[in-house]
């Protein structure tokens, strides 16, 4: 009867001792598969953001690029409306200037000195060309930096397209667009000065002379001070930027 039981107990002993091994490797099996689908998962997922950021990465590329082609052609329409401004300016002083010749022609008729009459006339020439001179370098200034300022701009919207603050940086760029634009006004209005010497007498030839070249002298600087401020300006608004790059 002993044996019977012992027999007994060591079969149930086995049955348990397979059941939980068949357990064990069931719950082993499911592990291995449950690893499976984690890492297929995360494959996915590392595969969905790769995708995601590329198509991100492209869409700024390509808006970065329209944002450039849109300030190329601000820019170029702006140049070219201001360099036609300029060039109407010119035009149409030309037309003073024959008029303000033949005027200073009579005028020096009370000059008996044939010489003093020669260099009056081509000291009134050189003083108009000196005039036409600062203006077209101004022009050419001014078109540059637009041109800075635009990169400035496009480079300042790809770094809020990434999240940075560039509320200093367009503060900046207003303030130097505000300053491009008194400077254009005032080399366009310099390039319609017409510089005629007026003669009086012989006796006052030599103040009559200085008094047109310091008129021109004067002129220039204030021309020039706008211009050094809208150069200025345009450097404070690069600064800003890479203050925040």
């Amino acid at each position: 009867m002993n044996k019977k039981i012992l027999f007994s107990l060591m079969a149930a002993s086995m049955v348990l001792s397979i059941t939980a091994n068949a357990q064990t490797g069931n719950g082993q099996a499911q592990r291995a598969q449950n690893a499976i689908r984690i890492d297929s998962v995360r494959a996915e997922a590392r595969a969905q953001i790769a995708s995601s950021t590329a198509e991100f990465r492209n869409n700024v590329k390509q808006l970065n690029a329209e944002r450039k082609l849109l300030n190329a052609s601000a820019i170029a329409s702006s140049t070219a409306a201001f360099r036609a401004q300029v060039q109407q300016a010119r035009q149409e002083l030309q037309t003073k200037r024959e008029e303000a010749r033949t005027q200073l022609k009579a005028q020096l008729q009370v000059i008996k000195d044939d010489q003093k009459k020669a260099v009056v006339e081509r000291l009134d020439q050189n003083i108009n060309d000196l005039n036409a001179k600062f203006a077209e370098q101004w022009t050419n200034v001014l078109v540059k930096l637009d041109a800075y300022l635009a990169t400035t701009t496009t480079q300042a919207s790809a770094e809020a397209a990434s999240g940075k603050d560039i509320s200093a940086v367009t503060t900046a760029i207003n303030s130097a667009q505000t300053a491009i634009s008194a400077a254009k006004s005032a080399v366009e209005a310099q390039s319609q000065k017409n510089y005629t010497i007026t003669v009086v007498s012989e006796q006052t030839l030599k103040a009559n002379v200085s008094d047109t070249r310091n008129t021109l002298n004067t002129d220039l600087k204030s021309v020039r001070d706008l211009m050094l401020a809208a150069q200025q300006a345009v450097i404070n608004a690069m600064s800003e930027l890479n203050k925040i790059k």
